[in-house]
């Protein structure tokens, strides 16, 4: 099933923050769909929905690091495993979210090799721009 780069997905437990950066992201005129959750779980659900119905999957992923019940690096495990679960061979690009200056946080995001970018918040226009052109999504 192949990946739509014109779709992200945002998971962020703040409704406010996931707005910012719908915001933020729209200006940018890159998507054609940005879909927000506020919980991981909900964001599993909608793509196990996805891959069940064979709709697209969002192409790029910008997770929060902080959530309750499931870390973004939970996440993106739990993710990997319905994956495998649904023969899903192609992967989202992932970018993790974090207010944190936590080493362990740093030491976790290079030990997950899914993991392509570590932004901190508040997501900066800039940055996340050059971000994306350095994935080839602009």
């Amino acid at each position: 099933m192949p990946l739509d780069k014109k779709k992200i997905l945002l998971i962020d437990d703040d409704i406010v923050v996931n707005k910012v950066n719908r915001y933020l992201i729209e200006s940018l005129q890159v998507f054609d769909t940005i879909e927000s959750k506020t919980a991981p779980q909900e964001a599993l659900d909608y793509i196990s929905d996805l891959i069940d119905t064979k709709d697209k999957i969002p192409g790029f992923i910008l997770v929060d690091i902080s959530m309750p019940d499931i870390d973004g690096f939970e996440f993106i495990d739990l993710l990997d495993e319905l994956f495998e679960e649904k023969g899903i061979d192609e992967s989202p690009v992932f970018a993790i979210l974090s207010s944190s200056n936590y080493k362990r946080d740093y030491e976790q995001f290079d030990k997950t090799p899914a993991l392509k970018k570590f932004l901190t918040k508040p997501l900066q226009k800039e940055e996340f721009e050059a971000v994306l052109k350095e994935l080839d999504f602009m």
